[in-house]
């Protein structure tokens, strides 16, 4: 978990994934939306392009303009930005109310956010977790190290 915080755990960069989920790719848009400084977002973008969570595609050549989309890797931080969403509407709503409500496309219900077991399909609460520390082994320290 604590390297994952290198690629998406400051602010700009979860604001960033979260305007790629919302549907936003082109730089002046997110720029725009999200009020960041150019350089700032620059630097993200670049963190993510090189973390393989966003791609570029181009869709002007002259001038050359790229959009930004998620890529398999990126997708696949839907359940963090969604419980993000989740716990900031319920706990820290903004006063002039919701900003963006997600709700299931099949039958237009509020998503919530619930962790499930990956083996029996039951939600999962805190307290139903067991942490299991891993030490790696020497094969994987081995190979590790000379990456």
């Amino acid at each position: 978990m604590f390297h994952s915080i290198d690629t998406v755990g400051d602010r700009w960069t979860a604001l960033l994934v979260g305007a790629l989920f919302l549907g936003l790719s082109r730089y002046d848009d997110i720029s725009n939306v999200l009020g960041i400084a150019t350089n700032i977002l620059a630097d993200r973008l670049r963190l993510l392009l090189s973390a393989g969570v966003i791609e570029q595609r181009l869709y002007s050549e002259h001038p050359p303009r790229h959009e930004y989309h998620l890529t398999s890797k990126g997708l696949d931080l839907f359940p963090f930005m969604l419980a993000l969403h989740d716990w900031g509407s319920r706990w820290m709503p903004p006063a002039e109310g919701a900003i963006v409500q997600l709700r299931h496309q099949a039958c237009r219900a509020p998503l919530r956010s619930r962790p499930l077991c990956g083996s029996c399909g039951e939600i999962i609460d805190v307290h139903d977790v067991l942490v299991h520390p891993q030490t790696p082994t020497r094969a994987k320290r081995r190979r590790t190290s000379r990456a």
